[in-house]
């Protein structure tokens, strides 16, 4: 069904070399991963939803909010300060949530007198003096909070919305663009976001990074290729996700994550992400600039949009901030809270360059 390229791709596929820099670009996508003694066979399954179900599903088994169930007289039991606000700061949100400003404020201020040091209260607190107009008030308040948490992402789409409030949109943006980065999940802070691009005249531009072909293990050394049945039909795609799922078993079965950490024990890390879509993006490159409409063409029906953005993401330099901002912030959100101060900058130019589009229809 494949052309001669694309078979060749599935024979010859394996081990990796090091991380993988944009000076790889002159090479071939064989190449770009040696030889190996597995043998891959690959596969067409319809998962990709499922896959980010089960992704979804890992990262919130256990994670119930702490203080959700709590009682407020726990049999003898002694609350924390913490917990207390934090029941306090519950039935405010659902006050609030139900229209009920005055007992909302209420709840808030009782969280704020159990604990002095619960950050939320205060948050919650500015959005309420935020509606009543108040806006100087709530700027005091968020200061203070941000001074002690410059990456509290509520706090920062608050500070967003008084500085709209008070025509500064230049500092309204910075502030948006930090709460997306620090929580890229926040639907509140994106809607923010795309209020103020109405203002400013640019769109929001969000490309969320597919994982479209993956590893898995089956008897003895061989290993299957699963490619997501969408692309059955797209044998230039299918051999760029090809490289990327190989880059997968490199590091989970070929040893690249016990070379480069000395742990046998396998784990998904930041390291590998950013490797898999490096060479996705190698990959996409040389074959979209080879591709003979004879031997290599997708169908019209094909869609290579993305790997297109992976491209030219790559090019400008910011791919790495790509894969941070649209594939390990999207899947762990809040991650980016631990990010150093220079990575936080160069996504900052991510964002401004490639998702605020100035007068872009998308």
């Amino acid at each position: 069904m494949f052309p001669a390229a694309l078979i060749s791709l599935v024979l010859v596929l394996g081990c990796g070399p090091g991380f993988v820099t944009r000076h790889d670009y002159n090479r071939n996508p064989v190449e770009i991963i040696d030889e190996s003694p597995r043998v891959y066979r690959v596969v067409f399954e319809h998962f990709a939803d499922s896959l980010e179900t089960l992704r979804a599903m890992n990262y919130l088994s256990g994670s119930v909010p702490r203080g959700l169930y709590i009682p407020e007289e726990m049999g003898g039991m002694e609350v924390s300060r913490e917990d207390s606000a934090l029941i306090e700061y519950r039935k405010a949100a659902r006050r609030l949530e139900s229209g009920a400003r005055e007992a909302g404020l209420m709840h808030i201020r009782r969280a704020i007198e159990k604990d002095p040091a619960f950050m939320p209260s205060y948050v919650v607190l500015a959005r309420i003096l935020i509606a009543d107009g108040q806006i100087l008030r709530a700027m005091d308040i968020l200061d203070q909070v941000l001074s002690r948490n410059p990456r509290n992402s509520e706090a920062l789409v608050e500070m967003a919305t008084c500085h709209m409030y008070m025509g500064q949109l230049e500092d309204a943006r910075k502030a948006l663009i930090d709460a997306v980065i620090f929580e890229r999940n926040s639907l509140r802070a994106w809607g923010e976001l795309k209020r103020l691009g109405r203002l400013e005249e640019f769109e929001v531009a969000t490309r969320d990074a597919p994982e479209l072909a993956f590893v898995e293990k089956m008897r003895g050394r061989n290993l299957d290729i699963v490619v997501d049945s969408s692309l059955v039909e797209c044998p230039l795609e299918v051999s760029a996700w090809i490289v990327f799922a190989s880059q997968r078993a490199v590091w989970k079965y070929e040893g690249k994550y016990q070379e480069r950490y000395g742990n046998p024990r396998y784990e998904e890390t930041y390291d590998e992400d950013v490797d898999c879509y490096m060479s996705l993006a190698v990959a996409w490159k040389v074959l979209s600039e080879e591709q003979d409409s004879t031997s290599l063409a997708d169908s019209a029906a094909c869609e290579d949009d993305y790997l297109d953005f992976l491209v030219e993401v790559s090019d400008g330099g910011h791919l790495v901030s790509h894969v941070l901002m649209d594939y390990i912030c999207l899947n762990r959100p809040g991650a980016a809270r631990r990010f150093p101060p220079d990575v936080i900058d160069r996504m900052r130019d991510y964002v401004n360059r490639f998702v605020l589009i100035p007068g872009t229809q998308y």
